[in-house]
């Protein structure tokens, strides 16, 4: 039985959710997500030192041989249980474990914290938990012929299903519990918690198999499917936060209305965070392609929405970037200046940044979240200290702040960044 890992060393203050003291202010917050595409899913001991560099950790470790096994990923589409393949949480609990370990004896080790990986949108065919999801189809999504609707890796969940709520507190929020209780996990990374209540044409999950037309859904009923994740997740972090885990959700909708409707969302994200607010649980947004460009900042995966998340309702933001700004796909440019840039305006205490490239060592299918495509950038060796004040948008899109070691200026209209830093006197600059 290994030591407990990560626990705040002695004459810190303790906080139960989450449950370490955050030094993003006295090191750079630099957050790492990386899945093994080699069977059998564990990390050797180098590429545990490397995730030991980062303050937050989090694994995808499916012991992805059936992440690249056509057949398999094809009878699990389907529906068919030979498609299962061995839990991912052992895989997800045993790199936890084996991490706390060099932690433990790394002196130059940076983490605190580890995350499991979980989908909020359908049955992920790595758990144990999608077994009782198969065995009661009628917590599945169907179309009016009765067949299954999925997503290339799993099931699509019913959330407005009678029972879906208990079913999912007890398999998929109780297997969570468990899993810290064994590895130490103290955090957990949802996926698409809010991906299903995205309309026709802008990219509903359920055309991945089942025809819209079968579906029979208005906007109502997508307006009915947002509330009702909502209201599963505000149940879900509640008990995750008294089993000691801190809840990152990763929405695609955005507070301004306006950029809900041109996504496709039948509500304002609002809607959502007003429900979870009522849980008085502590969690995490999670952005998926930080910035990632002009598209990014018309999404609302930019400083505006961040900045308005964490003055509303007090959520610290995770951001996950792309070097230069950009989105997923290709040879990236290797710099981080720009997304680093905006994640410094929008900070907050417990907020994280990570940057993945397609590296083209990488295999496929998932490069950009694999363990390769997660190098160190420059950008995390420096000292910003802590912010003098919040956010300050000069005009549109220009946004400035001030830390104690570095002044950061950002234009979202431009896709610029200039980072200067006093001591040692550096300046780093993007498209400027």
């Amino acid at each position: 039985q290994p030591p407990p890992p990560f626990s705040p060393p002695p004459g810190h203050r303790s906080r139960s959710v989450p449950g370490w003291e955050y030094r993003g202010y006295d090191t750079f917050p630099a957050m790492f997500f990386g899945g093994n595409v080699t069977a059998p899913g564990l990390n050797g001991r180098r590429q545990l030192q490397f995730d030991a560099r980062h303050q937050l950790v989090g694994f995808a470790s499916f012991g992805d041989e059936g992440m690249k096994n056509p057949a398999q990923l094809s009878a699990s589409a389907a529906g068919n249980r030979s498609g299962y393949i061995a839990p991912a949480e052992r895989w997800q609990a045993a790199n936890i474990l084996a991490l706390s370990e060099v932690v433990a004896t790394t002196s130059a080790s940076r983490t605190q914290a580890t995350f499991a990986y979980r989908q909020g949108m359908y049955a992920l065919y790595y758990f144990n938990s999608t077994n009782y999801f198969l065995d009661n189809p009628s917590l599945l999504w169907h179309d009016d012929q009765g067949k299954i609707c999925w997503y290339p890796y799993g099931a699509l969940y019913n959330f407005t299903a009678e029972g879906f709520e208990s079913a999912f507190m007890t398999h998929v929020i109780e297997e969570l519990c468990d899993e810290a209780a064994h590895s130490g996990v103290n955090a957990v990374f949802f996926d698409g918690v809010d991906g299903l209540s995205r309309m026709p044409p802008h990219g509903s999950p359920f055309s991945t198999n089942c025809s819209i037309d079968r579906l029979h859904l208005n906007p109502s009923d997508y307006e009915g499917m947002m509330i009702a994740q909502a209201k599963v997740f505000a149940r879900a972090a509640a008990r995750l936060n008294q089993c000691g885990i801190w809840p990152m959700y990763s929405f695609g909708n955005a507070i301004d209305p306006d950029i809900s409707r041109s996504r496709g969302y039948p509500a304002s994200l609002k809607v959502s965070l007003d429900i979870l607010k009522e849980s008085n649980a502590t969690w995490a947004r999670y952005y998926e392609f930080w910035e990632a460009g002009p598209w990014g900042v018309s999404s609302g995966y930019g400083i505006r929405n961040a900045v308005q998340e964490a003055q509303l309702y007090g959520i610290p933001l995770a951001a996950h970037a792309y070097p230069a700004g950009t989105a997923s796909g290709g040879s990236l440019n290797t710099s981080a200046t720009y997304s680093v840039a905006a994640f410094l305006i929008a900070q907050t205490e417990y907020s994280y940044y990570g940057v993945s490239d397609v590296e083209p060592s990488c295999e496929p299918p998932a490069k950009q979240w694999s363990d390769c495509g997660w190098t160190w950038h420059k950008e995390y060796d420096f000292k910003y200290g802590v912010p003098l004040g919040p956010p300050r948008e000069i005009r549109h899109g220009l946004w400035s702040r001030e830390f104690e070691n570095a002044i950061i200026t950002v234009d979202e209209t431009i896709t610029a960044a200039n980072i200067t830093i006093r001591n040692p006197s550096e300046q780093l600059l993007y498209n400027l």
